[in-house]
């Protein structure tokens, strides 16, 4: 009963391509401002609702790369698609495998980023890492020579910190994760805890991740707590290769309490990028997301109404393309060329 009470308003977001979003059990739509400037979205709504209406309303056409009619079969990823990137308000890049990676700044990034704030355009990052704050990445990426500010970076770790602290003021999180994680949560007024009771259990990457501590999440999901995923990711990029990501500590709570987390907020859900549309004041039907991913940055880009660029310097490549039937408004073949198309 708890567990219904605290997460009755919070929105169901899938875990896995099988599962459906679910509607809010009951109550407003959670986090109001989140929604502003998503056509139908009206307060006191749920997000079912939101939705419906934001699919039935109007907007604007995204045609075909080689024949400009919507939805026509695209064919090479060279071809230029007839919509003018200069029509978006907004920028909203991914970070690993995108802007960034293990080893340094995706080449053409500082340059892209400094190019689309020329042109006036609003520049944004949306990121599901859950291992560093936004004041570090805000720090790495300046030492990258890519310029955005820690107000411009929306992650999935700073959201999950808001979406509880506006549930459940001071609300007590047993938090299974790094460092960073536990620093924006207590940045947003929450009460970390070691141990049960907690009135959630948040989890992300774990590089510390210890048998124990995974034991004291189970008993406080079992006694009641929220389970909330900061996201499923299966890996993560790191300077040798990869590592586990946050889908193995969501893994290993699932198979003992026997049920997925109550909430994933990060991608492919589209929360980061309606809250990053919220933080720059634009519509989602105004704003491109760039990124690398085709299971996250893809599907959010669906869920929330955006436009989607794929970008081939990360985790796809052109060959991924060939059977896809949902295919990315834009590919480029690196963030040069994202310049290139965007007349400088």
């Amino acid at each position: 009963m708890k567990l219904q009470q605290d997460c009755n308003r919070l929105e169901q977001t899938p875990t896995d391509a099988g599962r459906k979003p679910q509607d809010i059990v009951s109550g407003p739509a959670p986090d109001h401002n989140m929604l502003v400037g998503v056509p139908g979205f009206e307060p006191g709504t749920s997000w079912s609702q939101t939705r419906r209406a934001y699919q039935a309303a109007p907007h604007p056409v995204r045609p075909d790369y080689t024949t400009g009619r919507a939805g026509a079969p695209q064919s090479s990823v060279a071809q230029e698609h007839s919509w003018d990137l200069r029509d978006f308000a907004a920028f909203l890049f991914d970070l690993d495998g995108t802007l960034t990676y293990p080893t340094g700044a995706v080449p053409g990034a500082p340059e892209l980023v400094r190019v689309v704030r020329a042109l006036g355009k609003k520049v944004a990052v949306v990121t599901n890492n859950s291992r560093l704050s936004r004041r570090d990445l805000a720090a790495n990426l300046r030492g990258l020579g890519i310029p955005i500010d820690e107000p411009e970076i929306v992650t999935a770790v700073a959201a999950t910190a808001r979406l509880i602290a506006g549930q459940k003021p001071g609300a007590r999180v047993l938090a299974v994760g790094s460092a960073g994680l536990r620093a924006e949560l207590a940045e947003h007024g929450l009460v970390l805890v070691q141990e049960p009771p907690a009135d959630y259990v948040v989890t992300g990457v774990d590089p510390d991740l210890s048998y124990p501590r995974l034991a004291r999440a189970v008993e406080a999901i079992l006694g009641g707590a929220g389970f909330i995923a900061v996201n499923v990711d299966r890996f993560v990029p790191t300077e040798t290769g990869r590592m586990p990501g946050a889908a193995l500590v969501v893994g290993a709570l699932q198979a003992v309490v026997g049920r997925p987390p109550d909430l994933v907020v990060g991608k492919p859900a589209p929360r980061l990028l309606l809250e990053a549309c919220r933080v720059l004041g634009v519509r989602p039907a105004d704003a491109l997301l760039i990124g690398d991913s085709l299971t996250s940055d893809l599907r959010a880009a669906r869920a929330a109404g955006t436009a989607f660029g794929l970008v081939l310097s990360g985790v796809t490549s052109a060959a991924d393309l060939a059977a896809l039937d949902d295919r990315p408004d834009y590919v480029f073949e690196t963030l040069a060329e994202v310049g290139r198309r965007l007349g400088v």
